[in-house]
Parts: C-alpha cells; structure tokens; sequence
C-alpha cells in the first residue's frame, strides 16, 4: 500500500509499524474505506487464532492428513501415515 505525507507522520509520531497496518487492512473489517480493528474485533480474532493453533497441533501430532477432493466435494480423508504399500500390492 503506498502511503501519503500524513499517514508517514503519524506512523513515525505514534510508533506504528507496518505490520499493524497489514493487519488491519487484512483483517479488520471495512467501513466505507476506513478499516477497523477494535478490541472487541481482536479478541475474536485472537480466539480464532487460538483454536487453529490447537487444530494444527492435533494434525500435526497425527503426522498430516489427506483429503480427497473433486470439484469441492469432499470424497474422504485418511491420516497421510495410515496407508502404506506392499510388496506386490498395487503393481
């Protein structure tokens, strides 16, 4: 995003990195232009967070999953270590 005078004033006023910008732009929610990210709005981000942290925990702990899918259609999904070839089995 490329920033006028006045916004790199008030970046370099009140210490405000880049990073916080990125976040409410891409994150907050947009108001006629304007981009808000209040308390309120970041304690229900951070819960979100929160919960695909403890989501990818549990994958990861499993050792990956793979989902088989087609045109968005969900066709099933087994643990990525759970399927192993044998000899002479699917030559």
């Amino acid at each position: 995003m490329s920033k006028t005078r006045n916004i790199s004033k008030r970046l370099s006023k009140d210490d405000i990195c880049n990073e916080i910008l990125e976040v409410a732009a891409n994150l907050g929610f947009e108001d006629d232009g304007k981009f808000l990210l209040n308390k309120q709005g970041f304690q229900k981000l951070k819960s979100c967070l929160q919960d695909m942290i403890n989501t990818l925990g549990r994958i990861e702990s499993a050792g990956g999953y793979v989902l088989v899918a087609l045109c968005e259609v969900g066709i099933t999904v087994y643990r990525l270590n759970s399927f192993t070839m044998k000899k002479g089995v699917n030559r």
